[in-house]
């Protein structure tokens, strides 16, 4: 948390603190339920079969008249993913060590690969999950590679390697 008090203001608060460990283990544990949950993206089918586009002419000859619920749903979980992977908030987990923030990279990234894979070790995995899986896999791949690499430091580095060999362990586990 940052507090843009003014100098010398009485009973100013602490200039910055780090969010709370139940704060931030909470915050996972509702993306995991609402966002990444194997049930998290199920549409009704009376609903689906009624999802188009609006019917002004004729003006989509290209992209059809289909809702394309997979491409929305991979676009809305890809955001979140940006988000948590993106260099500055790892790194801020890192540096807010300083302010007693004992949620670290390695705990986030377990939280993360857990929500988006560990459901699934045992049953059959539906569309949105495969598609969910297969992004995060390729985005932490992407983090390592030269180009990109470069913009994590050491400490998200080994953990981005560190859930990749788990990855690969659940999925030879599970063939």
């Amino acid at each position: 948390y940052v507090q843009r008090s003014s100098a010398g203001q009485a009973n100013a608060p602490v200039p910055m603190q780090a969010v709370p460990y139940k704060e931030q283990k909470r915050a996972m544990e509702v993306l995991a339920k609402y966002a990444f949950a194997p049930n998290a993206m199920e549409f009704p089918e009376e609903i689906v079969n009624k999802l188009q586009q609006q019917r002004r002419g004729f003006g989509f000859f290209s992209t059809g008249e289909d809702p394309k619920l997979h491409s929305r749903v991979l676009r809305m979980q890809g955001t979140i993913l940006s988000h948590l992977l993106s260099s500055s908030v790892l790194m801020r987990l890192t540096d807010s060590k300083y302010l007693g923030n004992t949620y670290t990279v390695n705990e986030m990234m377990n939280d993360l690969t857990k929500s988006i894979f560990a459901e699934d070790l045992t049953k059959s995995v539906n569309t949105h999950r495969r598609m969910l899986q297969i992004l995060y896999t390729e985005r932490l791949i992407g983090m390592l590679e030269p180009a990109r690499g470069q913009m994590f430091d050491p400490i998200t580095k080994s953990a981005i390697f560190t859930q990749l060999m788990g990855i690969q362990k659940m999925a030879k586990t599970n063939v």
